[in-house]
Order: C-alpha cells, then structure tokens, then sequence
C-alpha cells in the first residue's frame, strides 16, 4: 500500500474481483475504494496476460504510475514451465479518477536486457 502524499489516499494491488492484480486506490477518509485498472477501459482480451504491478504516486498527487503486461501473450522460457520469463512491459501513468492514461511500452528484448546484470571486473590489488 502506498500512500499520495497528502496522505488522503492509498494505492494498493489486489486480487480482488477477479482473481488477477488490478490497481486500487482507497479514500482513507470515507474507506471508499476503486478499481482503477479494471475498467471497460482498460480491458483487454482475457486469454492474454492482464497483471498490473508496483503503484506509486506522484510526488503531488496527482497520478498513479505502475507497470503492466496487459495485453502480451504469454512468452515463459522452457516450453512454458519454469518461473522465469520476459513479457513485454508497459509503463502506464493514470489519473486516480481513471480519466487520464498515458503509457510507454516496453519490448520483450528491453524487458529482458534491463534483467540482465553487467559483468564488472574487479580492480587489481595495488
């Protein structure tokens, strides 16, 4: 749970109504909550990836940023088993009220390479 920085709001991720992660923001003062990212919007064709991860805010408030593989067909290494894989991410930033969506797609080979940890060579003893 992440708080907007006024502290009158939280983001969240749920499982709730529907069995996948979804992107939630809560009115701390009323307990009112919302589906931000499960929406007529926002809804994909459901036999394709459809998770949505990590919400922070804004510094002021005003948005919620969090990735996504929505969309993006299912791309696991050894014929689908296995825990590790690459999907192709977006990045969205939304508006709490959902009325304003921006998003920047990020490749499966993008997705990938930012995993991958660069070999550093040690520094000779003097």
């Amino acid at each position: 749970m992440v708080l907007s920085a006024d502290g009158s709001k939280a983001a969240f991720v749920s499982t709730a109504n529907g069995y996948r992660t979804n992107i939630w923001v809560m009115d701390l003062k009323t307990g009112s909550s919302w589906n931000l990212t499960n929406t007529t919007v926002t809804a994909c064709d459901p036999t394709k990836m459809n998770g949505y991860f990590r919400p922070p805010w804004s510094p002021d408030g005003e948005w919620v940023a969090f990735s996504s593989d929505r969309g993006t067909d299912w791309l696991g290494h050894d014929f689908r088993v296995g825990w590790e894989h690459s999907q192709e991410l977006s990045i969205y930033v939304i508006r709490p009220n959902g009325k304003r969506t921006f998003f920047y797609e990020t490749t499966r080979r993008e997705t990938w390479e930012a995993r991958e940890t660069a070999e550093v060579e040690e520094a000779a003893d003097g």
